[in-house]
């Protein structure tokens, strides 16, 4: 029961020790004299370990999350930057006189969109990176699914990452949702 407590004790005074800074040392040299020196030893080398690896997962959520920064500020950037025009197919964010210019003057392609959507985020980066192998004249919309409620109600929007192709008189052609580029072109395709 003494080699219990004092193992707790000492584990407890070891970490408040090496959490307080450099400038205080656990005391190991008294340990030994209660117990045998290979324990103690295993127990500082055991928490020192946990110790570590504890300071490991703290550094990757911190990279984590200053890597989803990142990106969010890149992909804001990027959608208030420019338009993406390659090929005559158009990736671009919402205005409603945009919306407007178009609905029932071309197809268009409504993306719902949400910022905090890992598969939106996803669908955005794979749409700008393709967008040369969209139809000539489509013109993607790419909505904040969290603002545009009107829109959302409108078209029976439910789940971000839903996409709404829409032919040039301005019928609803197909609701898509989280759909490959392969499964949007074809549904851009019926549009035209």
């Amino acid at each position: 029961m003494k080699k219990l407590t004092l193992l707790i004790l000492s584990s407890f005074l070891f970490t408040a020790c090496t959490s307080a800074g450099p400038e205080i040392t656990p005391p190991s040299e008294e340990i030994p004299e209660i117990m045998d020196a290979d324990i103690a030893t295993d127990i500082i080398e055991e928490e020192a370990v946990e110790e570590e690896a504890t300071e490991e997962e703290t550094t990757e959520e911190e990279v984590t999350e200053e890597e989803v920064t990142e990106e969010e500020t890149t992909e804001e950037e990027v959608v208030e930057e420019k338009t993406t025009e390659a090929a005559n197919a158009e990736y671009t964010t919402y205005t409603k006189e945009t919306y407007d210019s178009l609905l029932g003057q071309s197809p268009v392609v409504l993306y719902f969109h949400a910022n905090w959507c890992p598969v939106c985020i996803q669908l955005d980066s794979d749409i700008s990176g393709a967008i040369a192998d969209f139809p000539a004249g489509s013109t993607i919309l790419k909505l904040d699914f969290d603002e545009e409620i009107e829109l959302r109600q409108e078209y029976g929007v439910t789940v971000q990452s839903t996409l709404i192709t829409i032919n040039a008189a301005g019928e609803v052609i197909e609701k898509l949702s989280a759909p490959s580029n392969s499964d949007l072109i074809a549904a851009i395709e019926k549009t035209l």
